[in-house]
């Protein structure tokens, strides 16, 4: 029996998903996609993630995608780990309290993501679920890379530091590097841009991030299609 994979992207006001099937000695192959979006918005029709999960496993049900016990795992994409979490983890009651004390470094993500873990629990109770953060391929950093020139007490009272995004994506075209060029992946040095609505830059020191663009939040860094990326703070006084 083949077995599947789901694994969602649980923004702000959208579901992104997508089915894997896997069989033993195989590598997953991707089966259908799909996105639920403006979740919660005024003139949207899903209340909330938990009404847009129970539409994506109607779909997935109705077109004879997953069948019963066919489903083996939940990934799901989770933004901010702060300082807790350096890989992928199997969510329990500690990794849900983990991305709930994150909640004020990403709060608009965090939430959401916590909902489309706790909206599985509820429809798959019993199927073990992973959280993938964005911030954990960066916990790499060196200190002089990640803490800003502020007083002490900024970081170390209010986790102020640069924490960096887009981790999923980096570690995976380390990856990718590593096979294409036949190199192992602790021997890469390599400057990788992960280049969309959002950018940011990564510099690899032996397969692990040693320098990225993004900062404390996602609006550091590269010019972006909805951020102006960095900005002399100086020119927000000037403008005042």
């Amino acid at each position: 029996m083949q077995r599947k994979i789901l694994v969602l992207n649980s923004g702000s006001s959208s579901v992104k998903f997508r089915l894997f099937g896997w069989r033993c000695g195989e590598e997953c192959q991707p089966l259908v996609s799909g996105v639920i979006e403006r979740i919660g918005e005024s003139d949207g029709s899903v209340e909330d993630h938990r009404q847009a999960l129970r539409m994506i496993v109607s779909q997935l049900a109705n077109e004879g995608h997953l069948g019963d016990g066919e489903l083996m795992g939940i990934g799901h994409r989770v933004v901010h780990g702060g300082e807790t979490f350096s890989q992928a983890v199997v969510v329990d009651g500690d990794v849900r309290e983990a991305i709930k004390a994150a909640i004020s470094l990403a709060p608009l993500h965090n939430p959401a993501n916590l909902q489309g873990i706790e909206a599985c629990e509820e429809v798959w109770s019993g199927i073990p679920q992973v959280a993938v953060f964005d911030t954990a391929f960066h916990q790499t950093l060196p200190a002089e890379a990640y803490r800003y020139a502020i007083p002490d007490i900024a970081y170390r009272t209010h986790g102020v530091r640069r924490y960096g995004f887009h981790g999923s994506s980096f570690a995976y075209v380390t990856r990718k590097a590593s096979s294409y060029l036949g190199c192992p992946r602790d021997t890469l040095n390599l400057i990788i841009l992960h280049l969309g609505n959002g950018a940011s830059a990564c510099a690899i020191r032996e397969g692990k991030s040693i320098e990225t663009s993004m900062g404390m939040t996602p609006m550091a860094g590269l010019m972006m299609g909805t951020r102006c990326g960095d900005l002399d703070p100086g020119i927000i006084f000037f403008l005042v």
